[in-house]
């Protein structure tokens, strides 16, 4: 079992990478919300930061595929 995490999505609004981490999480996948600092730090300034969702690599496929056919992810 691989522990290296690899971002899935990354997003322009925090609460959208939370929606789907619990949609994962629902669905016995483990996954992060990260660098929701620097996105409250940077977001206005730049508009160019982003938080990322993250998942172990083991798990990537099968997340990605319960995120393309979700709802929450559009």
């Amino acid at each position: 079992m691989s522990s290296d995490m690899k971002t899935l999505k990354t997003y322009a609004r925090p609460f959208l990478a939370e929606l789907d981490r619990t949609l994962l999480e629902d669905n016995g996948i483990f996954a992060a919300v990260l660098d929701t600092n620097s996105f409250n730090i940077c977001a206005v300034s730049s508009g160019l930061m982003g938080v990322r969702l993250v998942v172990s690599e083991d798990d990537y496929d099968e997340a990605l595929r319960i995120l393309n056919t979700s709802s929450s992810s559009e």
